[in-house]
């Protein structure tokens, strides 16, 4: 973790809005770490990943921490079709999907009436043309996953489509993943 201070931050948010009582939906929660900090200060998370090694130790992180309200799914946002949920999170987990607005659909789908929606993501079509070809070229290569190349100003615009209004949004420091906070229109 690169900055530790902007991941709780984060989490603050999160959690804030949530209340004690809020039911979130994790979305690309790899090895567990926000949804186990999460955890204590949350009514309860369903944390999905793609990957099922992610999904293993994720679940043996929560048992080793005693945390009964968390649970550990494989699949994708797409495979979660019941809610409601309070609130949906996806960390850095966005940019990985190239059907990124259907994803924010859905999860609208799946949440409460005041319902929030937390992501952080790279908005990699605002960084340098070299950048994104590179991004581009090591995608191909098999060197990393394919990356979906959006601006800011994209995903603020996807959000509305959607059904969102944006209510925080901001970036520790130039370079880094933008934070959005955004509630059901």
């Amino acid at each position: 973790m690169s900055d530790p201070e902007a991941w709780h931050r984060k989490l603050d948010a999160i959690a804030g809005r949530a209340g004690s009582e809020g039911r979130l939906l994790e979305f690309g929660a790899g090895t567990g770490s926000s949804a186990l900090k999460l955890a204590p200060r949350v009514g309860e998370i369903l944390a999905t990943d793609i990957s099922p090694k992610m999904i293993e130790i994720a679940r043996n992180k929560a048992a080793e921490a005693g945390a009964t309200n968390v649970t550990f799914q494989q699949g994708t946002i797409f495979d979660v079709t019941k809610g409601p949920f309070d609130g949906i999170v996806g960390l850095n987990v966005l940019h990985l999907m190239p059907d990124w607005r259907e994803a924010l659909a859905h999860a609208r789908g799946l949440l409460t009436e005041g319902g929030f929606l937390a992501i952080s993501t790279a908005g990699i079509g605002d960084h340098p043309s070299v950048a994104r070809l590179g991004i581009r070229a090591g995608s191909a290569l098999g060197l990393f996953p394919p990356i979906a190349v959006f601006t800011i100003a994209d995903l603020r615009a996807g959000l509305a489509t959607a059904g969102f209004r944006l209510i925080e949004e901001w970036q520790p420091k130039t370079g880094a993943a933008w934070f959005q906070l955004a509630e059901v229109a």
